[in-house]
């Protein structure tokens, strides 16, 4: 059963209530407003260098792949020709 706690700020009452998928809190002074978008936008960088990070480990793979791939090619033409001899 969600346990119920209100508590009074200077702007508005603040309820949050524990086990529920909702919570209420006072509205946003300056200062919360400019955490929140220092913290939005720390979130969103961090976003975009996972992405670049993510794009580079992909394109290291594939190089990867690529090399393997030229690898057991050489490989196969070398037996061939030494087959053929």
């Amino acid at each position: 059963m969600p346990t119920t706690r209100t508590t009074t700020s200077t702007h508005v009452p603040m309820t949050a209530t524990t086990g529920a998928l909702t919570t209420t809190t006072a509205p946003a002074t300056k200062s919360t407003t400019k955490k929140r978008l220092a913290t939005t936008t720390i979130l969103d960088e961090f976003q975009q260098l996972k992405q670049i990070q993510d794009a580079h480990d992909l394109q290291q793979e594939e190089e990867q792949h690529q090399n393997i791939v030229q690898l057991v090619q050489q490989q196969f033409w070398e037996h061939l020709e030494l087959s053929n001899q």
